[in-house]
């Protein structure tokens, strides 16, 4: 969203898969979100955790995030804590929430198709893709069923559908 505040003519059209949020307010929710997600049990390993960065807890958040935990092993090994830089997500999110903290206004006049899917459980509250939506004029929102956060892995058939009948409409020759 970001990168279609600044460079929208360097894009055909856009998939949103399971944003964040589109205003830094909103942040806090999500982890408001996973926390509720997690059982008594997880939340109090993870509080004795010595760790305090995101990455490093991110193992102990990660069953917050799918509505069927079941599908928690399934995660790709890339999304480990060795691969999040605690420094690096603290610069990108002040980088695009530089300002006022809201990209709204920076995408109303972003015209482009834009896809916005994401899990209706996902602790990354569908409200959050429904403001993504409404901020942008020529967007269709997809909100997968039984579905949290990952949605490619939890509804990996809908998702690749949505995703696939998308592009095959709107992206680039």
């Amino acid at each position: 969203m970001a990168y279609a505040t600044s460079y929208p003519s360097h894009m055909s059209s856009l998939v949103l898969a399971n944003s964040g949020p589109i205003r830094a307010s909103s942040a806090a929710a999500e982890m408001d979100n996973v926390m509720l997600h997690l059982t008594p049990q997880e939340r109090e390993e993870m509080s004795k955790s010595v760790a305090k960065d995101f990455g490093s807890l991110f193992k102990y958040l990660v069953p917050g995030y799918f509505y069927d935990r079941s599908h928690t092993a399934q995660l790709p090994p890339a999304f480990g804590p060795a691969n999040f830089h605690e420094e690096t997500a603290n610069l990108r999110a002040a980088d695009i929430f530089s300002g006022d903290g809201d990209l709204r206004a920076g995408l109303k006049d972003f015209s482009r198709p834009v896809l916005v899917i994401a899990g209706r459980q996902d602790p990354c509250d569908p409200a959050m893709q429904y403001e993504i939506h409404l901020a942008l004029k020529n967007s269709t929102l997809r909100l997968l069923n039984r579905c949290g956060h990952f949605s490619w892995i939890e509804q990996p058939e809908q998702f690749y559908n949505a995703v696939r009948e998308f592009l095959s409409a709107h992206a680039a020759p």
